[in-house]
């Protein structure tokens, strides 16, 4: 899977460049989605340089386009084993954003992940301060610390 490198390479040198960046991620998660069924064992390093890229792809970013593509990335990286608990972690953190957008999106995506009934039935164009209980629950339902 040699394209998860020219993809990482792209996303790192073009991390600021919405131009390039916001495709890569949005092509990552229809990848990762679509095309790969069981994720090999010996890729797991790929895929972790590829979270972080996603994370610092959106880090401190109020660009819509961006946020959601790194939702999509996070549910798809879901289904490794070794990635699950900080994509879980990152995803119920993207429940807490300003942007209600976000929050739902990100809610969306984790119901689809893990059938979490609060997920799926909280309404996430409250308040992020309303909300903290909820995501606190989701919390220690997928047994996450912090």
């Amino acid at each position: 899977m040699v394209f998860l490198q020219d993809i990482s390479t792209v996303l790192s040198d073009n991390l600021h460049d919405d131009r390039f960046a916001i495709p890569a991620v949005e092509f990552v998660a229809f990848l990762i989605d679509s095309y790969i069924p069981v994720i090999p064992e010996g890729l797991d390093p790929s895929f972790r340089k590829l979270f972080t890229l996603v994370q610092k792809a959106h880090f401190r970013s109020a660009n819509i386009a961006r946020l959601e593509a790194a939702v999509k990335v996070y549910a798809a990286l879901s289904r490794i084993d070794s990635l699950r608990d900080g994509v879980l972690k990152k995803m119920t953190g993207l429940l807490l954003h300003p942007f209600p957008r976000v929050r739902s999106s990100a809610a969306e995506y984790l119901f689809v992940v893990t059938d979490s009934e609060i997920a799926k039935y909280e309404d996430w164009s409250a308040s992020p301060k309303q909300l903290k209980p909820q995501v606190d629950n989701l919390k220690i339902s997928f047994s996450l610390e912090g």
